[in-house]
């Protein structure tokens, strides 16, 4: 999710701040439950189910509230050469998993990537594919002529973006529906139109799968886009999706996700293409990094 500066003063008291903390690691990203007969910590959660319970009721708060903390902005931000690069090489439908350490939910959000969004199309495109005249399409022909070509899910809700606001991140991967050749006409028009018709649904702060009511960043994706099967985890008794999901899932036949890109941002403002070896050595070392932590936790099991 978009990160903004800090303008939102802390929550009064140790106990809340504390709370805080826990539900943003724990509900923030979409973590998976550890059966309590194992021995094994489990990284994506590490924090007593009680201490959850106990956090839940306070999730919108929690969520606003961090959004708002950036320690710096990240290193793809405004940075004309990269997003030249990547929207020429775009197609509609393309989707982007996408991480910022520079803002305070990625870090807290357990996965090497920690939000998602996907490339809605130009103008011409969207005429091209026949849907520019569409009724979910039509209200939102100015944000497109201005630029808003990409969509995504965040605290604000279901909305359209320009890439260099859904670009202010380190890294991206990106991945594209049905193949590199993309989905058939028919799929991608009927997925297309689904992401406008989503325009405007509230953000899911329990990312929570199992309802559809309000939606979380790849909870979106995966809704209006079938064609593409994302794994699913239990979380803290909910069925959920975790954002590096996308990039996990070039590598995996069934998601019918072809891998299209990956990218990171330096500190002297330049920037690297990574191949599809490296995403997935990065992701490796990510997952050892992230076991290496929940050892040095050490949470007691949960006996119920």
């Amino acid at each position: 999710m978009k990160m903004h500066k800090d303008r939102h003063s802390a929550p009064a008291g140790r106990v809340l701040r504390a709370a805080v903390l826990f539900l943003a690691f724990a509900l923030g990203g979409c973590v998976t439950k550890t059966a309590s007969i194992s021995t094994e910590p489990n990284p994506d959660e590490v924090f007593p189910r009680a201490l959850v319970d106990l956090a839940e009721p306070y999730a919108k708060t929690v969520g606003l509230a961090v959004e708002k903390v950036e320690f710096r902005s990240g290193y793809l931000y405004k940075n004309q050469s990269f997003l030249r690069h990547i929207t020429q090489r775009f197609e509609p439908l393309d989707i982007v998993a996408v991480s910022n350490k520079g803002a305070l939910a990625s870090r807290l959000i357990p996965g090497y990537f920690t939000h998602s969004a996907a490339y809605i199309g130009t103008e011409a495109e969207l005429r091209r594919l026949g849907v520019w005249d569409n009724k979910h399409v039509r209200p939102h022909h100015a944000e497109i002529r201005a630029g808003k070509i990409m969509i995504e899910s965040t605290n604000d809700g279901v909305h359209l973006s320009t890439p260099e606001v859904a670009f202010n991140t380190d890294r991206v991967v990106v991945a594209r529906p049905g193949g590199s050749a993309g989905l058939p006409l028919s799929g991608k028009r009927a997925a297309i139109i689904e992401l406008f018709r989503l325009i405007g649904t509230e953000f899911d702060f329990h990312f929570d799968s199992g309802e559809t009511e309000t939606l979380f960043c790849i909870e979106l994706i995966q809704q209006a886009v079938p064609d593409i099967k994302l794994e699913r985890k239990v979380i803290y008794g909910r069925q959920t999706i975790k954002p590096v999901a996308v990039a996990r899932g070039v590598f995996d036949p069934r998601s019918n996700l072809a891998f299209m890109g990956y990218y990171e941002g330096q500190r002297d403002r330049q920037w690297v293409t990574h191949s599809r070896a490296d995403l997935k050595l990065h992701l490796n070392r990510a997952d050892a990094e992230a076991l290496r932590w929940a050892r040095y936790l050490s949470p007691v099991p949960d006996p119920s």
